[in-house]
């Protein structure tokens, strides 16, 4: 705190005890630039400017970029968007002067510039659009393009999303057709069968039916990193028992509704299905290594 009172930086002391803003400083600095994380010539301009909390937090930012600032840019830079940095990062597109000219320019009548601005910058990566183009990264009535551009983005991501939505539909039902045709899936015990879900849609309803989660596992299924299958009553196939999750050559879990536990007699036909399964897995190994042979 010394420190802070013999170089004339009273505002951020002011600030530091205050608040208690003491997150962004390293106590355990051997000199005041290592307390403060800024550079040398940062500090002059926090010292010169009498600089607060905000003022420390963008200098911090542009020592962090690498990025010289001058006294003015600073003092513009927190006219317009006060501590908030992430504009920092399109310094890659454009110098802060520009950058600036822009702000004052658009931001007259606009409230949050800042954050908007870079949505905008998002939605035209997203989109593809080159950001090294003026026109593009410096739209004339910023707010009239920002809004058709989000308009452009949301359509693009909705249609992204029904293409995405059809692909895991037709993966899905490769891979449970698939399982629907493994000898262990055929399995019958003590009045209980296995059924196979056909379609995402059979693997939301079984989960509406039994109020658990499995509906949202069709992410899963469609990477292959697990199997689920439903346990039916043999007298009553079509209506919801258990559910049971295989992955990695062992049963994950199976529950009932509202996530209740096995029954014993539902834990002996999984204990069966496992053994099945194992049984399945070493006739496959032995009909590689004839062939191997």
């Amino acid at each position: 705190m010394e420190y802070f009172i013999k170089m004339g930086i009273t505002n951020l002391l002011q600030d530091l005890l205050e608040n208690n803003a003491d997150n962004r400083i390293d106590e355990n600095g051997k000199s005041v630039l290592q307390i403060l994380k800024i550079t040398k010539e940062n500090l002059k301009i926090l010292m010169h400017l009498n600089g607060n909390w905000g003022i420390l937090i963008l200098l911090q930012r542009f020592s962090e970029y690498g990025h010289r600032v001058t006294e003015e840019q600073i003092v513009r830079f927190y006219k317009t968007q006060g501590c908030k940095t992430g504009i920092i990062e399109l310094l890659r597109y454009a110098s802060l002067d520009r950058i600036l000219n822009y702000f004052e320019k658009e931001s007259v009548e606009l409230d949050h510039m800042g954050s908007d601005w870079l949505d905008y910058i998002r939605w035209c990566k997203k989109l593809g659009y080159d950001l090294k183009n003026d026109f593009i990264f410096f739209p004339k009535h910023f707010r009239t393009v920002h809004d058709r551009t989000e308009q452009e983005y949301n359509r693009e991501m909705d249609q992204r999303k029904e293409q995405e939505k059809k692909e895991r539909k037709k993966i899905i039902e490769k891979i449970l057709k698939e399982q629907g045709n493994h000898q262990a899936i055929n399995l019958k015990h003590k009045g209980l069968i296995l059924v196979y879900p056909k379609t995402e849609e059979d693997l939301r309803e079984e989960g509406k039916c039994l109020h658990h989660c499995v509906g949202t596992y069709a992410e899963k299924v469609a990477k292959g990193e697990t199997t689920i299958l439903f346990i039916r009553k043999e007298k009553t196939p079509l209506k919801s028992y258990y559910t049971m999750e295989w992955a990695n050559g062992k049963v994950i879990q199976c529950r009932g509704k509202y996530n209740c536990a096995m029954t014993p007699e539902v834990e002996a036909f999984v204990k069966a299905f496992e053994q099945k399964m194992k049984n399945e897995e070493q006739k496959m190994k032995r009909l590689q290594n004839r062939k191997a042979g």
